[in-house]
């Protein structure tokens, strides 16, 4: 193999710089100037120079380069790499980095030099750090492997995010929408972070101190303590059982610098005696009841349903906060996993994949100071989100929202009742109804065609009957989804095959939906409620591994009153439907 032959582009900027951004290799238009990160347009160097510039950070007063100094083919930097992975060097790649490497060893010798190496993206992250997954250390700091002495801020490649927010907004969809609309946010806040973290060359990583295995006693004693403290971080863990979660540990931090964890199961044993386990939830109930201290959750509603619904647990009315939810009032499309808000506001590395063993599991041990850990971050992050709410003017908001938690819980714990014998037999009918109709579609077809298959019903549609072809107005592409086919039944109303299609696949979905929902052994079926960016109410599959949504029952058509019908009150009660209609006008009246 040849050697590159593009020009090799150096370091810009003063070496004495606090801040040196580190890149993968040059492009096009930094090959062409011989700088690197240089901007042209609405290149990615153009968005990084305006993220800087909004953050004060001056191009003129910060060093950046690149791993490698010569542009790849392509611009691909697998040229680098023996392997799909990007772990193994090919010589050149050896080459580069071990210039790389020695240029780094001479900035180090001198008398200034940089106190933080921002590393962006997967590659230069990796190698300066042996991280991978920039997803998750996205935020982090970390010491420098590659050469000791420097410490590493890891955060996206400006090309990946420019990439995002250049993307048409018709091919979004799914997991690639969310990141467009919170990677440019995420990354503007690692500048600011950098900004801060390069006044200094040290690491400084919070002090925080765990109990894991306390004694009966000593766990009473924590738990009465706990009463006194104004405020209190509360998680728990779970395992999966045969009839839902159980709880394996529950941890508490009444400061982000101190949190024990009292293990529930333990060697897949109950931890306790069952008087002890007995005299420990009494403690907690008279915690989580006392109505001077504030129980604090990260997506609270989850840990609250199982301690609910198992335990009888319930926090003092307006004592439950949600850093979650507190977050989600000021940033409503920057993710809200606690991963993230650690990485946002606080200084403690990625440390979701500690202790870590075999199949991604982890010992008793590993997981209760990963317990902790979550504890003591959840309690630190609090203050910070409710100022941010508060000085937003989000914080009413919040609590609007947190008031209604109580009713949500209540739902999420009690369930409906199901008729099962009904709900058996209707699901055999919806079954019946849509091989029926994909019968239907076949004889008509002459052939077999699978209903649920897009290319199948398109090459059916649009090639066999030669029908026009309908186009999706947010992907440019063809479909053949419910409003496409309505469309052609619209302009083909004599077209019978069209019908059976939308009553094949409406009785189809009507069965994974709604008859096919795990009910739980009592005979009701739950839910678990979240929030949109709205703060609209989603609804899904309950945190017991039962149920579904049952927020979006159809209605207005014979199947939806007879899925309706399967929904029974309990003994003495009735079930009562409102109708919203129009309501918002009402309010406003």
């Amino acid at each position: 193999m040849e050697k590159l032959t593009t020009r090799v582009v150096p370091p810009e900027g003063p070496f004495s710089s606090p801040l040196c951004f580190i890149g993968e290799a040059p492009g096009a238009e930094e090959d062409r100037q011989v700088r690197p990160f240089a901007a042209a347009g609405s290149n990615a160097a153009s968005l990084f120079d305006r993220c800087c510039r909004r953050e004060e950070i001056l191009r003129k007063d910060i060093l950046v380069t690149n791993i490698f100094s010569r542009r790849p083919p392509n611009n691909k930097v697998d040229y680098f790499y023996k392997d799909s992975k990007r772990a193994v060097l090919t010589w050149e790649g050896e080459e580069h980095l071990a210039h790389f490497r020695s240029w780094l060893e001479g900035l180090r010798k001198r008398e200034t030099y940089p106190n933080l190496l921002i590393a962006l993206g997967d590659i230069p992250m990796y190698h300066l750090t042996g991280k991978k997954g920039i997803t998750k250390h996205r935020g982090s700091v970390y010491p420098c492997t590659l050469v000791e002495g420097f410490k590493v801020y890891c955060s996206f490649h400006p090309s990946y995010v420019n990439r995002l927010i250049n993307e048409p907004m018709e091919r979004l969809q799914g997991e690639k929408k969310k990141q467009q609309q919170n990677a440019h946010a995420l990354f503007s806040i690692d500048l600011d972070r950098v900004r801060e973290e390069g006044k200094f060359p040290e690491l400084r990583y919070p002090e925080r101190r765990f109990e894991i295995n306390l004694p009966l006693s000593e766990t009473l004693e924590r738990l009465e303590w706990l009463n006194t403290c104004p405020w209190v971080a509360v998680d728990i863990e779970t395992l999966p059982g045969e009839s839902g979660p159980v709880v394996w540990c529950i941890g508490f931090a009444p400061t982000p610098d101190y949190a024990f964890t009292i293990p529930i199961i333990k060697q897949q044993a109950f931890h306790w005696k069952i008087d002890d386990e007995a005299k420990i939830w009494r403690a907690v109930s008279k915690l989580f009841l006392n109505s001077k201290t504030i129980k604090i959750f990260q997506g609270g509603a989850y840990d609250l349903s199982i301690l609910g619904r198992y335990y009888g647990l319930r926090c003092a009315p307006n004592t439950y906060h949600d850093t979650m939810l507190l977050h989600h009032a000021s940033y409503p499309y920057i993710p809200k996993g606690l991963h993230v808000l650690t990485s946002i506001y606080t200084s403690e590395p990625y440390y979701k994949d500690e202790g870590r063993v075999s199949w991604g599991k982890r010992t008793d041990d590993g997981e209760f100071r990963y317990n902790t850990k979550d504890c003591c971050v959840t309690r630190e992050i609090s203050p910070i989100v409710t100022r941010h709410a508060k000085d937003g003017g989000f914080y009413e908001g919040y609590l609007r929202t947190i008031s209604v938690m109580p009713s949500l819980l209540g739902m999420m714990i009690r369930g409906v009742r199901i008729d099962t014998k009904k709900k058996e037999e209707l699901g055999k009918e919806f079954s019946r109804l849509a091989l029926k109709n994909q019968e239907l579609v076949n004889e008509e077809a002459g052939g077999e065609y699978n209903i649920s298959s897009s290319s199948q019903i398109q090459q059916l549609l649009y090639g066999q009957l030669r029908l026009p072809i309908q186009i999706n107005h947010r992907t440019g592409k063809a479909t053949v989804d419910h409003d496409a086919l309505i469309s052609l039944q619209k302009k083909q109303p004599n077209l019978s095959i069209l019908n059976h299609i939308i009553e094949a696949r409406k009785y189809a979905n009507l069965s994974s939906t709604y008859t096919s929902m795990d009910i739980d052994a009592d005979g009701r079926v739950r839910t678990s409620y979240g929030f949109v960016s709205t703060w609209r109410l989603s609804s899904s599959e309950s945190h017991f591994g039962s149920g579904g949504n049952l927020q979006n029952i159809p209605k207005r058509s014979e199947e939806g009153n007879m899925i309706r019908s399967l929904f029974i009150p309990d003994e003495g009660k009735v079930l009562l439907s409102g109708d919203y209609r129009q309501a918002e006008a009402m309010v406003v009246a």
